[in-house]
């Protein structure tokens, strides 16, 4: 994603697209251009290839790494693959205060009453 031709990096995501899951420092890197990633199909792009390429705690983690809309879809995915988690790996998403995120966070969690996500609870039934 650091080559400046829109067609070479569309070129090299086709080719991640099409290998087997990505090993993980491969993901990370990918994750951490996606920043720095101005097109919108290529940023999705890459989006979807690290997404197929984690497992459920690593897709998790990465949603803590990128941009909220990116972390968003990420969330999306593991609520559409009916992953829940425990309190303990969703609170650093909860501390981003984005409602976006929230709502998902809603639908992972495992158990609302963990300490922790009671007073998170409480926080957005009143916020």
């Amino acid at each position: 994603m650091a080559d400046g031709d829109r067609e070479v990096r569309a070129i090299a995501l086709g080719m991640l697209a099409r290998g087997e899951r990505l090993a993980a420092p491969v993901r990370e890197a990918l994750l951490a251009r996606l920043a720095d990633e101005r097109d919108d199909t290529l940023r999705r792009a890459a989006l979807d290839v690290c997404a197929r390429s984690g497992d459920p705690a690593a897709l998790l983690a990465d949603a803590g790494r990128v941009d909220v809309p990116e972390a968003v879809v990420l969330l999306k995915r593991l609520v559409s693959e009916k992953n829940v988690f425990p309190w303990s790996l969703l609170a650093p998403l909860a501390q981003r205060d984005n409602r976006s995120i929230d709502r998902q966070l809603l639908v992972l969690a495992e158990d609302l009453s963990a300490p922790g996500a009671l007073e998170w609870l409480v926080a957005m039934a009143v916020g």
